[in-house]
């Protein structure tokens, strides 16, 4: 559950990033680094599905 919790954190960080990044046109903070943008949304959906919802729901409330 601890773990969930903090890769919750992580991913919610990422978030945030992607978020700010596509709040108006053109590049805000990634400054036009087009591949760091898909490989924060690759690892936003990898760290949010394999390292927060699937230990938390399988491990923390499946038992």
């Amino acid at each position: 559950m601890i773990f969930g919790g903090f890769a919750g954190v992580i991913g919610t960080m990422m978030s945030v990033i992607i978020r700010m990044e596509l709040a108006h046109p053109g590049s805000q903070i990634l400054a036009g680094n087009y591949q760091l943008y898909n490989v924060l949304v690759t690892g936003h959906a990898f760290i949010m599905i394999f390292f927060m919802v699937m230990p938390v729901l399988v491990g923390g409330f499946g038992n």
